[in-house]
């Protein structure tokens, strides 16, 4: 993992330097503006994935996929009584598997 500040290529050229989590953010925010691979092309040649990424979002991206997997409820009990944040996220991370198993861009059908 990168330790701040560090440098980084440019999408535009040149070098960039992320001094703090904060910039990060922020640099990724702009990124979104851009799509398909073009996004994926910035954010590779910028941004440290690690640096991206939290123990939370970890544990709820192994938690869904554990359940689905094992077609166990994330929580016990039914529908109603999941949490309404599991909910949430659940159509989250739901959507965007299903948006790359869709993706015809060269990264994602590589992978699917």
């Amino acid at each position: 993992m990168h330790e701040f500040p560090y440098t980084a290529n440019s999408p535009t050229g040149g070098r960039l330097t992320i001094n703090d989590q904060n910039d990060l953010i922020e640099l990724f925010k702009s990124f979104l503006d851009f799509s398909g691979e073009v996004f994926y092309s910035f954010v590779k040649q910028t941004i440290c994935p690690n640096r991206l990424r939290d123990s939370w979002a970890d544990s709820v991206v192994h938690r869904y996929f554990y359940c689905q997997n094992n077609n166990v409820p994330p929580y016990p009990g039914g529908y109603d009584d999941q949490p309404y944040y599991w909910l949430d996220v659940s159509r989250l991370i739901q959507g965007t598997v299903d948006e790359i198993k869709n993706c015809t861009c060269n990264i994602h059908a590589k992978r699917n």
